[in-house]
């Protein structure tokens, strides 16, 4: 569409200017409440978590500075050379990665890193220390690690919480009224995740044996759970042997009783 032109809204689609957009962000960010008790209260800082734009509008401010640091560094380095240390300063922070306020850093050296981020996000937007620091790291829901190649898999901080006595009710009850399907499915999107975040099958297997293991105290139909696990390793993992996570399941319930 032309800059020129003047657009219209119709029944069928409505037109998103620049002006418009800053509009309607600043009528969201003047006009959002929380409940607290039986008191309302306006948010004047940041955005409420469970706001559907909340994530996109942390990305776009974040994103905003990155961009801006990026682009001031190549107007005072443009002729920057393969192999020099501008450019392996930009080559190291490519490999850096952002999920909303959650950064990882694995090629930067820990203060330079902290310079750095100093130099890209404002004074008012306080930076937490790294996770941690050592040979594997715990970002988001995997743990990573390097032996001689990459490796990661699943991390679940809850898993000590229970440990120390916290109850968590992470799966529907089996007589609950959502469609089997839907209460049975929650098998093969767990899977999907599990087979992402574990680069070792030994890892998979055992993130699968805990979801297997929990649908069975749970009073889930065995048979049913061995219907969609095996679904999901005929089609997702056929190099792993048949029935290897009930297997895996049966030799871990075995040590328990050992």
């Amino acid at each position: 569409m032309k800059a020129t032109s003047n657009p219209k809204d119709t029944a069928s689609s409505k037109v998103v200017t620049a002006k418009r957009l800053g509009e309607w962000i600043t009528y969201l960010l003047d006009n959002l409440h929380v409940k607290l008790g039986d008191k309302i209260y306006r948010q004047i800082k940041g955005v409420p978590m469970g706001t559907s734009c909340s994530p996109f509008l942390a990305n776009l401010l974040l994103f905003m500075y990155e961009f801006q640091f990026v682009t001031d560094f190549m107007s005072k380095k443009p002729n920057m050379v393969h192999g020099s240390d501008a450019h392996n300063v930009l080559r190291k922070l490519s490999f850096c990665a952002r999920y909303i306020d959650d950064l990882w850093n694995p090629l930067i050296e820990t203060e330079a890193f902290k310079r750095i981020t100093k130099a890209i996000y404002p004074s008012w937007l306080k930076l937490g220390d790294p996770e941690h620091e050592g040979p594997s790291v715990n970002y988001l829901d995997m743990a990573i690690w390097y032996d001689k190649t990459w490796h990661s898999k699943l991390y679940d901080k809850r898993v000590e919480l229970v440990a120390k006595g916290l109850k968590l009710n992470k799966f529907p009850h089996p007589e609950s009224k959502l469609s089997s399907r839907c209460k049975y499915g929650v098998i093969t999107s767990q899977l999907h995740r599990f087979n992402t975040a574990c680069t070792r099958p030994s890892d998979f297997l055992d993130a699968a044996a805990t979801l297997y293991a929990a649908y069975i105290k749970k009073g889930y139909s065995q048979k049913m759970a061995d219907k969609y696990f095996d679904k999901f390793r005929r089609r997702h993992t056929p190099h792993l042997r048949q029935h290897a996570v009930k297997l895996r399941y049966e030799r871990v319930q075995r040590l328990h009783q050992e």
